[in-house]
């Protein structure tokens, strides 16, 4: 007689590969938010090192012209954008055998690329070098002068003229290949007869806004810039860029100066939750914090070096306390007291 023995074929009930789906999604859910925030914070030390790349560049440059760093270069003398106006008034195009009153300035540093190439595309022919002489852009062009009237465009950011920087760095949270770009515009004019300067006041057609010397914007087609009309917000926070400011300049003329700070910024949840905050303005024009409603302390011709009182909405360090909003990092090389973050 034989005996024969039935094992259980009994498989998984539904509850049982429910669970077993849900304890997937849950494991799978955790490793995605994990994932994103890995990203993020790789992303946000990845503009940290470009600035620190940025920052070697100029270092390199100062070394090649004792010891001094890049600040303002001739800025174009006859084209400004309908979006704003300024006062004084543009000074007239240089005109050859008589002398310049009256010349423009602008920030010498101003990013992007790719360097050294003819793109076909304006806006990065403007940041560096047109080699199309029959199709050049009015980038900083000085009309007239030489060697610019006849032949190709030079470059005009001066790392990349002087060999620091073939092209800056890539913005991690821009598109692909889109380099970061310095959105601190600065202005101001120079009398070469009283071998003096006034920083030029910015009026933004859009809101009727009056700037001074520093303005927020970002460089458009043509040589010109975007000036962002109010503090930014979720739509105009200048996500992954970086905002150079000259300080100490050298001579009357604002080509070297002696000191910078670098303003770099992160994503939108760093325009929220940045520490930098502290010392900044509101989307409003309000202060955040009112322990630091006097802050920045900045000497003449920046501010009125009188840490008793707030920036003056006519000042270059007012406009600072803008650009401060949201900041990732700084990098200063003066005044770094002014930067000291409670812990």
């Amino acid at each position: 007689m034989f005996s024969t023995s039935i094992k259980s074929q009994r498989g998984f009930t539904m509850i049982e590969m429910l669970t077993v789906l849900v304890i997937i999604g849950v494991l799978t859910s955790i490793s995605i938010v994990a994932y994103g925030k890995a990203r993020d914070k790789a992303r946000l030390a990845r503009i940290k090192t470009n600035v620190g790349e940025i920052a070697l560049s100029l270092d390199d440059f100062a070394r090649d012209h004792n010891g001094k760093y890049p600040a303002l270069v001739d800025y174009h003398n006859v084209l400004l954008p309908e979006y704003y106006s300024t006062n004084p008034g543009p000074p007239p195009p240089w005109v050859a055998d008589q002398p310049t009153i009256l010349k423009r300035k602008g920030n010498a540093i101003i990013g992007g690329g790719p360097a050294l190439a003819d793109t076909r595309n304006p806006l990065q022919d403007d940041f560096f070098k047109d080699l199309d002489a029959s199709a050049q852009s009015n980038f900083r062009l000085r009309q007239g002068e030489f060697p610019f009237a006849n032949g190709p465009m030079n470059p005009v950011d001066p790392l990349v003229l002087n060999g620091q920087m073939d092209a800056y760095p890539i913005n991690p949270l821009a598109g692909p290949g889109v380099s970061m770009v310095n959105i601190a515009h600065m202005l101001y004019d120079y009398d070469a007869q009283t071998n003096d300067y006034v920083w030029v006041e910015f009026t933004i057609a859009s809101t009727g806004e009056v700037r001074v010397g520093l303005c927020a914007a970002r460089p458009v087609p043509g040589g010109l810039y975007r000036p962002i009309d109010i503090i930014w917000n979720e739509q105009t926070y200048p996500k992954g860029d970086f905002a150079y400011i000259p300080l100490k300049l050298t001579n009357e003329q604002g080509t070297y100066c002696d000191a910078y700070w670098i303003i770099s910024y992160g994503d939108l949840n760093t325009l929220k939750n940045s520490p930098y905050n502290k010392f900044a303005l509101d989307p409003a024009g309000n202060v955040i914090d009112p322990a630091f409603a006097n802050w920045p302390n900045l000497p003449p011709p920046y501010g009125d070096g009188n840490a008793s009182t707030p920036p003056d909405p006519m000042s270059v360090e007012y406009q600072i306390k803008r650009l401060m909003l949201g900041a990732l990092d700084v990098r200063a090389t003066a005044y770094e007291d002014q930067l000291i973050i409670a812990k």
